[in-house]
C-alpha cells in the first residue's frame, strides 16, 4: 500500500465556497424513490477572510489527506475515488489562517490519514499554529506500532478516533476482506491504552450492517475493555447508486432493539454513547444520544478541506447542520420529532422503503414516560 510523505503533490489552488442546501421529502411509494437522488446545493464563491467562527459557533474543520485507505470495506465509495492529495504547504498556511479566524478543533483524515509518513510532524505543526483540539480518524492499523502511537501523542493529538469494521473477528473479515484484521484491531487498541491513557480521548465508531446485526453488545465490551472514552453507533450509508454493498445495510427493526443493552452497559462504565443516522422514531428512551437531534439544535460553522484534483476546496457551512441526502416519507409530517430528525439516508430508502419510519404520536411519549416513572 502507497504512503505518502508530508510534501504531498496536490494542487497549488485554492478555492473557497460556502454551502447551503435543503432537505427533501420522498415518496417512498414512486417506483423510482431514492434512485439517482440528487441533494439540493447552492455553492457560492466566498473569499477566505469570510470563513469564521465565534466562540459560540464551536468552529471545527475536516481535514482530508487523500482518498487512499490500506482497508477495502465492502460499503466504502473511497476505493472508488481518485487519491487527490491535498498540497500540504497550502494547506498548512491556509489552516493557520483559518485558526486565527477562530476555528481551534481539527479533524484529521482521509481516506486513512496515518498513510501519511510525517503525520506526527503535521500535528506539531498544527499545534504551534494554535489549534488546541487535534483529533485523528483512522482505521487504527498503523496503531500497531506504540512508537507511532507515541508520536502522535508526544506532538499534540488530543483523540484518536478509530472505525471498528465489524463486531468480531468473522463480520470484521467480512466488512473489511483482510484476514487478521480484529487481532490487529485490538492490538492497536492495546497500544493505546497502555501508551497514551488518559492523555487521549480514544472514541470508537462503528457502521452497523447487517454483518454487527445481534452482536451489537460486543462494541460495548470492547469499548470497556480498552479504555475508550466514547463510542458511537452509525446506520451504513450508501452514496453509489446501485451499488452491490446495499445488501449489507439493515433494516432499522432488526438491530434497534439491541440499543437499550448497548447504553446501559456503557453508562455503568461511563463511556459515552451516540447514534448517528438512526432516526428517533426507532430510539424512543434514547433520544439523548440521538446525535443528529443535537446538530440540529446547534449552531457550527463547519469546514471541509479537501482537493479535487487540481485545486484544493475549502467548504463552510454555517447553522445547524443537516445531512443534505437524508428524506422523510410524506408520513413524517405528522411526527412529533419531525423538525428535530434528520431522517434517513436515501440509499435507505431506495433500498427497504419507508415501512420503518412510524410517525411517533402523543401516546408512544406517555407510554415512554410511564415507563420511565
Amino acid at each position: 500500500m502507497k504512503t505518502w510523505p508530508l510534501a504531498l503533490l496536490g494542487a497549488r489552488r485554492l478555492r473557497v465556497i460556502s454551502v447551503t442546501h435543503a432537505q427533501t421529502t420522498l415518496d417512498p411509494d414512486a417506483p423510482d424513490a431514492g434512485a439517482g437522488f440528487q441533494p439540493q446545493l447552492t455553492h457560492l464563491p466566498i473569499s477566505l477572510e469570510e470563513v469564521t467562527a465565534s466562540p459560540e459557533e464551536r468552529g471545527g474543520i475536516w481535514f482530508r489527506f487523500f482518498n487512499s485507505c490500506n482497508l477495502r470495506c465492502s460499503y466504502c465509495d473511497e476505493p472508488t475515488l481518485p487519491a487527490h492529495p491535498v498540497n500540504a504547504e497550502l494547506a498548512l498556511a491556509t489552516l493557520a489562517q483559518l485558526r486565527r479566524q477562530g476555528f481551534d478543533h481539527i479533524t484529521l483524515s482521509g481516506g486513512e490519514p496515518t498513510l501519511l509518513r510525517q503525520l506526527p510532524r503535521f500535528v506539531e505543526q498544527l499545534r504551534a499554529a494554535g489549534f488546541s483540539w487535534i483529533s485523528v480518524a483512522t482505521n487504527g492499523h498503523a496503531l500497531r506500532d506504540p512508537a507511532f502511537v507515541q508520536a502522535l501523542v508526544d506532538t499534540g493529538v488530543k483523540e484518536l478516533y478509530m472505525s471498528v469494521h465489524g463486531a468480531d473477528a468473522d463480520a470484521a473479515t467480512g466488512t473489511t476482506g483482510k484476514q487478521g484484521y480484529w487481532e490487529a484491531l485490538e492490538t492497536a487498541l492495546a497500544n493505546v491504552q497502555a501508551t497514551a491513557g488518559a492523555r487521549v480521548h480514544l472514541g470508537l465508531n462503528h457502521v452497523i450492517t447487517t454483518l454487527s446485526v445481534g452482536k451489537l453488545a460486543t462494541l460495548a465490551q470492547l469499548a470497556c475493555r480498552y479504555g475508550a472514552r466514547s463510542l458511537q453507533l452509525s446506520l451504513m450509508e450508501q452514496y453509489v447508486p446501485d451499488h452491490p454493498s446495499t445488501v449489507l445495510m439493515p433494516r432499522l427493526a432488526d438491530f434497534s432493539g439491541e440499543l437499550p443493552q448497548v447504553r446501559d452497559r456503557l453508562q455503568e462504565a461511563g463511556i459515552a454513547f451516540s447514534l448517528e443516522g438512526i432516526p428517533p422514531c426507532h430510539l424512543l428512551g434514547l433520544e439523548m444520544h440521538y446525535l443528529d437531534f443535537r446538530r440540529s439544535r446547534t449552531s457550527h460553522a463547519r469546514v471541509v478541506y479537501q482537493s479535487d484534483g487540481d485545486t484544493d476546496v475549502v467548504q463552510l457551512t454555517r447553522g445547524a447542520s443537516r445531512d443534505m441526502e437524508k428524506v422523510f416519507s410524506p408520513r413524517c409530517d405528522t411526527c412529533l420529532y419531525r423538525s428535530h430528525c434528520c431522517g434517513v439516508h436515501h440509499s435507505y430508502m431506495s433500498t427497504h422503503g419507508a415501512d420503518d419510519l412510524i410517525p411517533v404520536g402523543h401516546a408512544q411519549i406517555a407510554m415512554r414516560q410511564e415507563q420511565r416513572s
